[in-house]
């Protein structure tokens, strides 16, 4: 009855939420009454002139010991260096490196976005250069490799019902005075999120956002975005990105921005943002759950996701996770089990999540156990079994 609650509650504030911002593939977005202007993008963003999307990593990023140390291996599992992450972390903690790895590990810049989204804090090197106290904090988004992140804050208004949803974009030299460049009044309950920052030539041009309901409970298992939304940072204006017939949960691009991913209608549904053509795999029927966590390949051949069954909040607990395999324009192609894993791990696999595709075959993957302690492994779709690449949480790629 939980579980159903909680589906539910989500769902009805999600379409609360949407019913309250404008639709339509090509409108502009409508600001509500008791919102300000969106600021133009040029007066308000200050970010540098060329950051080009990386498409070259030498390596990953990992949080370990609670958050505590930032650790760097190559895809062999070999270590590369660590980084200790002061002031002391969480492992909720979410993390963004950029800069080049060839210059030494100790010159990336590490942003952190603290657990319970409460400070922004930027170090450069071993030096704190920024710090945001700002208890609003809801979600963020950064280009890969690169200091240009977008962040969305939420705070109430005096009318009990309704918050206020900022979005800012910037680099640790402008975020400090950063304005807004997008504001949304809306109902109490969620807020909006910044998805992924769309990147031509080098320039920040966009950024896609999502609707995120915030302040509910219970075992969550994906991302609660829903509906995807463009923000054009030249004019400022907003548009609905909308598929006939079809609601948005969860969506996820491919790292080229070819394919958009999300969850419909018990599908896992696969959007061509060129062609317009559309793909979907049925959700398993004991899922019920649902299914999210989509990774997509580089190449666009594979994509891979997790569905589940069950609540760890039952009594007895009768969860369990599938990870699924499919191929974009054909179908499901693979589905690996917990004791599928266990085999390979030698002790009981509690949960697994897909995090990224390392290359087009080798998917990485993060295995819990029953106390919450996370490791790493690579699943090669080639390969007899996985292979353990390193303890932690995989926070990013690293770049040359």
């Amino acid at each position: 009855m939980n579980r159903i609650f909680l589906a539910l509650s989500v769902l009805a504030t999600a379409a609360l939420l949407a019913s309250c911002l404008p639709g339509g593939t090509a409108t502009p977005a409508a600001t509500p009454e008791a919102s300000e202007t969106p600021l133009p993008a040029a007066a308000a963003t200050g970010t540098p002139s060329s950051y080009p999307e990386r498409t070259d990593p030498v390596g990953i990023a990992i949080v370990q010991n609670k958050g505590t140390l930032l650790a760097f291996y190559d895809f062999d599992g070999n270590l590369l260096g660590t980084r200790s992450l002061l002031p002391s972390g969480s492992s909720s903690d979410r993390i963004h490196v950029s800069g080049s790895a060839s210059a030494g590990l100790e010159s990336l810049t590490v942003i952190r976005v603290k657990h319970g989204y409460q400070e922004l804090v930027v170090m450069d090197g071993e030096q704190e250069i920024l710090r945001l106290d700002d208890s609003n904090l809801h979600s963020y988004a950064a280009v890969p490799g690169q200091p240009v992140i977008a962040f969305g804050t939420t705070k109430p208004t005096e009318n009990s019902g309704e918050v206020v949803s900022q979005i800012y974009i910037g680099t640790p030299d402008t975020l400090a005075d950063a304005q807004p460049v997008f504001n949304y009044t809306g109902p109490h309950g969620g807020a909006l999120g910044p998805v992924r920052i769309k990147i031509e030539s080098g320039h920040p041009v966009g950024i896609w956002y999502s609707l995120r309901p915030y302040a509910i409970g219970g075992h969550i298992l994906y991302d609660t975005a829903f509906g995807l939304y463009y923000l054009d940072l030249a004019s400022g204006l907003s548009t609905e990105f909308t598929v006939p017939d079809d609601d948005i949960f969860q969506p996820v691009f491919s790292p080229d921005e070819a394919w958009l991913s999300y969850v419909s209608h018990g599908s896992m549904k696969f959007y061509n943002m060129q062609s317009g053509e559309t793909f979907q795999i049925a959700q398993l029927p004991e899922s019920d759950r649902g299914g999210g966590d989509v990774t997509i390949a580089p190449d666009n051949h594979y994509v891979a996701w997790k569905e589940a069954h069950g609540s760890t909040l039952g009594d007895p607990p009768d969860y369990y996770a599938i990870l699924r395999i499919g191929v974009i324009g054909e179908g499901p192609s693979r589905d690996f089990t917990e004791t599928f894993f266990e085999q390979a791990v030698g002790d009981v696999v509690y949960d697994m999540t897909p995090i990224v595709w390392l290359d087009g075959q080798t998917l990485l993957v993060s295995l819990m156990d029953g106390n919450g302690f996370r490791q790493l492994w690579t699943l090669d779709l080639s390969g007899p079994t996985p292979r353990l690449l390193a303890d932690g949480d995989f926070i990013g790629f690293i770049y040359p």
